[in-house]
Parts: C-alpha cells; structure tokens; sequence
C-alpha cells in the first residue's frame, strides 16, 4: 500500500531572487507642490503625517500599516510611496507527493525542481499564475487606499501651506473651503 502526502514546495524553487526580492511591494512616486520652499514644503507633510498616526521609522520614512496588515512607507526626501504587502503572502505551493512521482513510505522526500515531471512543473506554472494574479490584485488595492491615505494628507499640507503663505502677504480676513466633484477649493481673503 503506497500513501501520498501533501508537500509543501517552496517557491524560492520556481522564481529568481529579484523575483522574491520584488514580491508584493510597489513604489509609486508623487509630487510636492512649491506652494512654499521645498524643505517648509516637507517640514509640513511630516508634521500631517504625524498628526494622521504615521510613525517616523529609523531611516527616516514615516510607516503606517493598512487595515489589511500590509505595510505603507512614505519616504517624504524622495516623494516616494512603498506598499509592502509580502508578510502576507503565501511561502510556498501545496502539492500531492504521489503527483511528483517519487514514493517514500517514510513521509516528505526533498525534491529538486529537475526532478519534477514536465506535468507537474507545468501545473506548477498555473498555480503560480493564478498566485500571481491574485496578489496583484492585493497590492493594486492596497495601492489604491494608501495613495488615497496620501492625497488627504496632500490636501492639508496644501491648505496649510497656503494659509501660510497668505500670512506672509498680509492680514488674512477670512478662509472658506469648499469641494465639490473631488476639487477641494480655498478661498484666502487678505486685508
């Protein structure tokens, strides 16, 4: 009597180290406008981003984690926002021993991807496209909700830096602000 057994196959096996070192993160770069001197510029965001519950890391960035446990990094010198969401994400792919080919009664036996059938590694193939499709998906989410987490903080920083600069031209009389269609309007009125 043969028995098969799950194993469990890492997909450091199947993909390069640039691959693994890739694996759901995502950089996105966004603009500071020079309302003000960029260093006032970046004083400023890192003041919102501290306000907002960012929290300033060792290198200087500022971190929050998502609702989903992923990771956002903003990186305030170089305007760039990183999604990390690879703690996630699964190690390794799920496979019945007895679809490799190779029998042991004594439990799992390593197996090198050479000796792999050509059924296997081509199922093998799918199942890491159909991973990849899936944390894609994941990351263009998360992606979406940490640039909207930025875009508010943008937004006050922006309307900071105007009031600022409206001081510096004379006695601010009064300031509305309006949005509407997803444009945020502010009116500064200067005696």
């Amino acid at each position: 009597m043969s028995r098969s057994y799950q194993i469990k196959l890492p997909l450091a096996m199947f993909l390069t180290s640039d691959q693994l070192a890739r694996r759901g993160r995502l950089d996105l770069s966004f603009d500071l406008l020079g309302i003000l001197e960029p260093e006032r510029m970046t004083e400023l965001l890192d003041q919102v981003l501290a306000r907002r519950g960012w929290t300033r890391t060792p290198d200087g960035k500022w971190a929050r984690p998502s609702a989903n446990q992923a990771i956002w990094q903003i990186d305030t010198g170089s305007r760039v926002l990183a999604i990390d969401i690879s703690p996630q994400l699964a190690q390794d792919i799920a496979i019945d021993s007895s679809r490799l080919g190779i029998y042991d009664d004594s439990g799992p036996v390593k197996v090198s991807v050479e000796q792999l059938p050509a059924t296997v590694r081509t199922s093998i193939e799918v199942a890491l496209q159909h991973l990849e499709t899936g944390e894609k998906d994941r990351l263009v989410a998360e992606a979406m909700q940490a640039r909207q987490a930025l875009t508010a903080a943008l937004q006050e920083v922006y309307r900071e830096a105007l009031q600022e600069k409206a001081r510096a031209m004379g006695n601010i009389v009064s300031v509305s602000e309006s949005t509407q269609d997803g444009t945020t309007r502010i009116r500064i009125e200067i005696a």
